[in-house]
Formats: structure tokens, sequence, C-alpha cells
């Protein structure tokens, strides 16, 4: 939700030039100070901290918008097999 979409957020202006001079996303606080807030693991974070850090905000939201195309092309497909599975199984009985 929105607490996701911020710890991205401040993970990517971590990547932006000056985000290390900012603190980054932690705003000086240790990182297990930080994920104890944010009510994440520090394994979450660093792994965010790895996909996210490097990337431009463009590069971020293109990231994204192919993660949820790939979710709608992935929940399609589990429909064209279920109806293909549907049709075999009609066919089977019919027979």
């Amino acid at each position: 939700g929105d607490r996701i979409a911020r710890i991205v957020h401040s993970l990517l202006s971590f990547a932006q030039p000056g985000g290390r001079e900012k603190k980054g996303i932690t705003k000086g606080k240790a990182v297990e100070d930080f994920c104890r807030e944010e009510q994440i693991s520090p394994a979450t974070y660093y792994r965010w901290q790895r996909k996210y850090g490097g990337l431009q905000v463009e590069d971020a939201k293109r990231l994204k918008a192919l993660e949820v195309e790939n979710a709608r092309l992935k929940r399609l497909l589990a429909e064209a097999l279920l109806a293909n599975d549907a049709i075999r199984e009609f066919l089977e009985k019919k027979t």
C-alpha cells in the first residue's frame, strides 16, 4: 500500500545524486531501527535497496509497469489453461 510505496520512493531518492548525502532512506537512523519503525525485516530493506537502489525514477516506473503487465499476462494464461482443461474434460465426457 502507501507504506510500501513510500519506502520504495525513499529508496529511489536514495539512488538520486545527493541522496546519500541526505542520509538516504533511513534519514540517519540505524537500518535496524528504521526497519522496526516501518515493520519490515532488514532482509526486505536490503532486497528492495538492491532492486530499486540503482534505478532512476523513470526506470522504476517502467519496471513497475512491466511487473503489472507480467501479472496480467500470467492471469490470462492461467485462465486460458483452465478453459482448455474444462473443454478437454467436456469432450472426454461426450465420447
